[in-house]
């Protein structure tokens, strides 16, 4: 499935605040819970690295985090996390759709696009 993240530069601080604020506005928003659970028994039981098992439950305990799907076009869908946004696509009509909202979150707030945690 393709994915993508938005992230601030390095040394500078996720705008959290007004990035929920701008999810949470979109039409037809439903807001869910980050399954935090299943990915710690995971990384348990693959034995990621201990950081990896401790930045998930802080994560967890800072309450912030959330899932969101939107019910009607562009049809965004993801989750927020403290320190970037994540956006999952069905396929690439799906992608083209979403990435017109997802370019203008990112202009606005000055974030860039990461296609995963190494970059």
């Amino acid at each position: 499935m393709p994915s993508l993240y938005l992230v601030a530069d390095k040394g500078e601080n996720f705008p959290y605040d007004n990035v929920k604020t701008w999810i949470l506005a979109q039409p037809d928003i439903n807001r869910g819970e980050v399954d935090f659970e299943t990915t710690i028994a995971t990384a348990l039981a693959n034995e990621w690295p201990p950081e990896v098992v401790a930045n998930q439950r802080s994560l967890q305990a800072s309450g912030k985090c959330f899932t969101f799907e939107q019910s009607s076009s562009p049809a965004l869908r993801g989750a927020l996390y403290v320190d970037n946004v994540y956006f999952s696509f069905d396929d690439e009509p799906h992608t083209e759709r979403c990435m017109g909202a997802i370019e203008a979150l990112a202009a606005a707030q000055g974030l860039k696009k990461s296609f995963g945690f190494s970059e």
